[in-house]
């Protein structure tokens, strides 16, 4: 096998990872939409610890069938905020405030202030359907 057909079978092959990284992404963030919600209480805000984070650390909790939980807002992984999207989600959540929460009914502890899809969870999966695209071809057209 030549060198060339072993990189753009790498190339192929890390497409498909993002790809199904991707499309596991998509369907989470679509699956968030269903859940049940409950009342919650925002029960801490804080700007990150860390100057380089420009992320926000937001907590709620909140109780199912007399269950409580604590949860933590999560971000999308690779989220790269401007300055002031920390100082825009604390005012979103001020510490006390009641917001609804959306759990997992299967696993109660799984919630997000945010149900649905992020705006850019297509991004990821575009990125790794291009890859794998530009592989193939690479492949059945380098003659």
């Amino acid at each position: 096998m030549s060198y060339y057909a072993l990189i753009i079978s790498a190339f192929i092959a890390v497409g498909l990872m993002i790809t199904a990284f991707g499309w596991r992404a998509f369907q989470k963030g679509k699956s968030t939409k269903e859940w049940p919600s409950v009342t919650g209480i925002i029960s801490e805000t804080r700007m990150a610890s860390d100057e380089n984070d420009l992320l926000p650390d937001i907590r709620f909790s909140y109780t199912v069938d007399n269950r409580h939980f604590e949860g933590r807002l999560e971000f999308p992984p690779g989220t790269m905020p401007m300055p002031g999207f920390a100082a825009n989600q604390i005012e979103k959540y001020p510490l006390g405030s009641e917001v609804m929460v959306y759990y997992n009914p299967q696993q109660p502890d799984q919630a997000t202030l945010e149900p649905g899809r992020a705006r850019d969870d297509w991004l990821l999966l575009a990125v790794g359907i291009g890859f794998t695209a530009i592989g193939l071809c690479a492949l059945f057209f380098s003659g």
